[in-house]
């Protein structure tokens, strides 16, 4: 049974995310080779850390600004769909695997600081007996403990934290309808399309920059793998269902994360099982982007 009888309805369900994985994996197939030349050039490179430093604050406010979109967007379709059924609909929550999200976030946005940091010319594994080195990680580190309790608790895409008494409930349900009160008449306004397109840009540039960060090397680590499998006389089958389960686990543990706001984004707004469909094939596509140099080695090791 389909959720949405009225198909124009159904039409303006577009979560963002299928959007993110189509760029990511242009970006990765044709910007990437190029970007990870410049960055892993083994020197100093004072512009990949203020860059660096740069996104990493702006992604914290583009990620709030993001989830908050989400909630006034799925707060429109519930107002909608009552309108036209007459019957209340209930937005559905991020699963209790969200969590893993959340914290898997703080760990990337910590290892964002470490970049910064070596872009600076710090190298974690020589310097982490300076002091100073010591004590920006520690501030990093507490910041982003900061930033993990103020997402459970303030973005509003883990539902109700309310406890089981009725006043508490009631005092919940009336703050929240004073915020959509303040900020849904506002959601389809000029200034709120303009902070979402620089929220999606920043966004976008984090998650590209994470990857040519710390994807890079696993995939050179693969590629030695493959070369090593070979040497040592594994089969191509054997070597090829090792690499598919990995970059399968992978994909499924690290990209996710990664693109953490558009998915909290399509597990609210993605109702439909056609928008299900197309976001699961864009994520196959994004990766096979990531995986494709070990798969472009693997054939010319073995073919």
């Amino acid at each position: 049974m389909k959720l949405f009888q009225n198909k124009v309805l159904e039409n303006e369900v577009r979560p963002n995310g299928y959007y993110f994985n189509i760029l990511f994996a242009l970006y990765y197939f044709f910007i990437a080779p190029f970007i990870n030349e410049y960055v892993f050039q083994g020197n100093r490179n004072i512009l990949v850390a203020v860059f660096g430093l740069i996104i990493y604050v702006a992604e914290l406010y583009s990620f709030i600004f993001k989830t908050k979109i989400i909630r006034l967007r799925a707060n429109e379709k519930r107002l909608q769909i009552i309108k036209q059924t007459g019957k209340d609909y209930v937005i559905p929550q991020p699963g209790c695997v969200i969590s893993y999200g959340v914290v898997s976030r703080m760990l990337f946005r910590f290892g964002f600081v470490m970049l910064a940091m070596t872009g600076f010319g710090f190298d974690p594994e020589q310097e982490n007996q300076s002091p100073f080195f010591i004590r920006v990680m520690v501030a990093a580190l507490l910041f982003e403990c900061g930033v993990l309790a103020y997402t459970y608790a303030e973005s509003g895409v883990f539902g109700s934290t309310a406890q089981d008494d009725k006043w508490d409930k009631e005092k919940e349900e009336t703050a929240k309808k004073e915020w959509l009160n303040k900020n849904l008449p506002k959601l389809n306004s000029g200034e709120y399309k303009k902070k979402e397109f620089v929220s999606d840009v920043v966004l976008h540039l984090y998650a590209f920059m994470l990857f040519t960060a710390f994807w890079t090397p696993i995939n050179e680590g693969n590629k030695q793998f493959i070369h090593d499998a070979f040497v040592g006389g594994d089969p191509a089958l054997t070597t090829g269902c090792l690499l598919f389960f990995i970059y399968l686990a992978m994909t499924l543990l690290a990209l996710p994360p990664i693109r953490l706001a558009y998915w909290i984004e399509e597990s609210v707004l993605a109702l439909t099982s056609k928008e299900k469909w197309k976001l699961w094939g864009s994520l196959m596509l994004a990766a096979l982007a990531v995986a494709f140099p070990a798969v472009q080695e693997f054939i010319k090791v073995y073919f």
